[in-house]
């Protein structure tokens, strides 16, 4: 039986893999704004609820919606870089309760905090009013795999979400 999880479970990553490097460039059109492009130390992750069976889920991605994944989003940054999650278009999230890493206090002795300075109207979180904000600090080991959760809000349902953010060997 575990034998069989560990097999599902590569197949699943392998999929994942293979979906993601399918992701074409963006378009024309991009979702994301040209200052986006700008600042390459800038990372954007957009959060959209979705809904599954009735059951709430958290719909990520970082440049265009058709490579996001559901509830399982993994994001490469560098030390000293910077992450914002942000609301999707069309997303009803109204809140973002906490994002902190599993098991831990803070991300390498950083923790996100909400930035009211920035952001089109579109992007903030109603009741928090901003974006979250993690600056990467140049002391995060790298080669590491963090395992971190996202509380959020969509009406009346308050779900937890644990997508993963990975500090490279630089």
């Amino acid at each position: 039986m575990k034998k069989n999880l560990t097999l599902l479970t590569g197949i699943v990553f392998l999929i994942t893999i293979l979906i993601t490097g399918a992701c074409k460039p963006p378009s024309v059109e991009p979702e994301f704004t040209t200052a986006d492009l700008d600042d390459p130390t800038q990372q954007h992750i957009y959060l959209k609820d979705s809904s599954i069976n009735g059951t709430t889920h958290l719909f990520m991605y970082d440049k265009k919606s058709e490579c996001g994944v559901i509830d399982d989003h993994l994001i490469v940054v560098k030390r000293n870089h910077t992450v914002k999650w942000k609301n999707a278009k069309e997303s009803k999230i109204n809140e973002i309760l906490h994002i902190r890493p599993v098991g831990d206090t803070a991300f390498f002795g950083a923790v996100p905090e909400v930035d009211t300075k920035e952001g089109d109207s579109t992007e903030i979180f109603s009741i928090n009013r901003g974006v979250f904000k993690l600056v990467i600090p140049d002391t995060a080991k790298v080669d590491t795999l963090i395992k971190y959760e996202i509380k959020f809000i969509v009406e009346d349902d308050t779900t937890i979400i644990d997508p993963y953010l990975k500090i490279p060997d630089q």
